[in-house]
């Protein structure tokens, strides 16, 4: 935990000093020292990707990154010592009860950090993207080694940049820092209800109560906690005052998008500000179109680099073909809609019974899967008779980019996970519906933080990392990012060594496997199917990857 503290100290410095730097070239005025922090992660992230275009993620971008830390500070102390200073001036304002509460997210956090991940797709490729990051960047083709690689996250890229696989092979820590600084950012605004009254400040003040559910996340570099989390600083600068919060607005969908393709939706704030308010925000739309220019060419540029098409996975148009480009066949199966509803209905089945039988599979069938459909089917029923109540406009527009997202996924994906973050705003708004004015909300908010401790720290049915304990050497290194258990061992196909884990339970599985690692299982299942397999495009793996098709 101690190794882990120091990483945050530096990220959060890092952070900062990019922050402030980027308020400068938006030439946007100062604000809160969290958005600060999360504008230079946000800019760390696209230097990294622009670095990974032509080099490795790793201690030659680290050490530029330490050189323009000095410069950036030394140049702007000023401003950066305010930026803490009212962090620190913030901290003070809150009340005893909501430092205490601070302070228990603070260390329950840095616990969770601590310990090993468990969610599968740490184990399926984020461990494997962010080693590819550090050890060669982009790589041209990398999908068709693992078709999931494809998928390199823009947070996977800021991750792989705090990481510092350098130093140390263990760090995956990025999630826990970022959940403490935007839950320092919204209890806040709890601070503010207690004068204010405003049921948008309990809204967001509320947001710690959902550690609940996103405590599994914080010990994975999952892109989908970041995608929660800026969403919700998104709806909160939305609904607050959204034209003189336009480009944070843009910058932060921006970056959700960048993260995770099905977070695209939350662009439609900053188009609906411009379609409706241009006439206030109009000096500043040229920045946010050349921004969006530049993420938008840096995310066709990565997805063409590692799989050949240049909208990867949403579309298989190309500008032009190349060599390395994933064969179409593969992106046709495991891409369509069989596949895309495979998580709670065979293929086979998918295809075969009537679609009141697929939602009674999809509400009935499947897991906490369901749990969160129902949960999100009642929200999209009930939510609407708050709001006669509340009276607040542009929560309609929020609800609305809802029914959207639930639209367009019931005809692609509809991963809880893809729509997840809508469902968290809008159980938040219930509940602060309910308590407001109500004696009974600090008791309530202690009881669902003691109730998460209770869950994830000790032995129960609930907790999937309940032998994870926590040792003293844990208090100084935290514990193995990785949860796999497996041996590996060295395979030769043609021209590709390549390391293979043994009794995995899936065969997506590759732990945290030597590079290049896949599952010989994953090899034969293409291979039989498909009638290709994966070879170096050259001597060094930084060249590549394609699939050759066998006669």
């Amino acid at each position: 935990m101690s190794l882990i503290l120091i990483s945050w100290i530096y990220t959060l410095f890092t952070s900062i000093n990019f922050g402030n730097l980027f308020l400068r070239i938006l030439k946007h005025k100062p604000t809160n020292g969290i958005i600060t922090s999360i504008l230079g992660l946000f800019l760390t992230t696209i230097l990294a990707s622009i670095w990974a275009c032509f080099e490795r993620i790793n201690i030659e971008f680290h050490a530029l990154l330490l050189i323009l830390n000095g410069i950036l500070f030394i140049q702007s102390k000023k401003q950066i010592t305010n930026i803490y200073k009212s962090l620190y001036e913030d901290f003070k304002l809150f009340s005893k009860t909501l430092k205490w509460i601070f302070f228990f997210c603070f260390i329950i956090v840095l616990i969770q950090s601590s310990t090993s991940p468990i969610l599968p797709d740490n184990e399926t490729y984020y461990i494997q993207t962010i080693k590819w990051l550090n050890e060669y960047g982009f790589v041209p083709g990398l999908a068709n080694l693992h078709l999931f690689l494809g998928q390199t996250s823009g947070w996977h890229i800021t991750q792989s940049v705090f990481n510092f696989s350098f130093l140390y092979s263990n760090f995956n820590d990025l999630n826990g820092l970022c959940l403490v600084l935007v839950s320092f950012y919204f209890l806040k605004k709890l601070q503010l209800y207690s004068e204010s009254k405003s049921i948008i400040d309990l809204l967001f003040g509320l947001f710690p109560m959902l550690y609940v559910v996103l405590y599994p996340f914080v010990n994975s570099p999952s892109p989908d906690l970041m995608v929660y989390l800026l969403s919700f600083i998104i709806f909160y600068l939305f609904l607050k005052n959204a034209t003189s919060n336009y480009l944070l607005i843009v910058v932060f969908a921006l970056f959700a998008f960048y993260i995770k393709i099905t977070s695209a939706i939350l662009l439609m704030l900053p188009i609906l500000l411009i379609t409706f308010r241009y006439p206030v925000i109009k000096t500043k739309v040229f920045k946010s179109i050349s921004l969006s220019i530049i993420v938008v060419f840096l995310w066709i540029i990565k997805n063409i680099i590692i799989t050949g098409y240049p909208f990867f996975p949403v579309s298989k148009i190309t500008f032009f073909k190349v060599s390395y480009a994933i064969p179409e066949q593969i992106i046709d199966y495991f891409f369509s809609s069989k596949i895309m509803h495979s998580f709670y209905v065979s293929p086979y089945d998918f295809n075969q019974i009537s679609s009141s039988e697929l939602l009674k599979k999809y509400f009935f069938n499947n897991g906490v899967d369901s749990v969160f459909a129902i949960i999100t089917l009642m929200l999209v029923i009930i939510i609407p008779f708050v709001f006669y109540r509340i009276k607040n406009n542009k929560l309609w527009i929020i609800y609305g980019l809802f029914i959207t997202q639930l639209t367009m996924l019931s005809f692609s994906s509809p991963q809880f996970r893809f729509y997840f973050f809508f469902t968290l705003f809008f159980s938040v708004l219930l509940l602060a519906y309910l308590l407001k004015n109500n004696k009974l909300l600090l008791p309530f908010y202690f009881g669902i933080l003691f109730f998460t401790t209770i869950i994830y720290f000790f032995p129960n049915p609930l907790n999937l990392n309940s032998k994870d304990y926590i040792t003293f050497t844990n208090l100084v290194y935290p514990k193995l990012n990785s949860s796999t258990n497996c041996n590996f061992k060295k395979v030769t196909l043609d021209n590709l060594n390549y390391n293979s884990p043994s009794n995995t339970t899936l065969f997506w599985i590759t732990g945290n496997g030597l590079l290049p690692c896949v599952s010989q299982d994953q090899i034969d299942y293409f291979q039989a199917n498909f009638n290709v397999i994966p070879q170096m495009n050259g001597t060094s793996l930084k060249d590549g990857f394609y699939s050759k098709e066998l006669p």
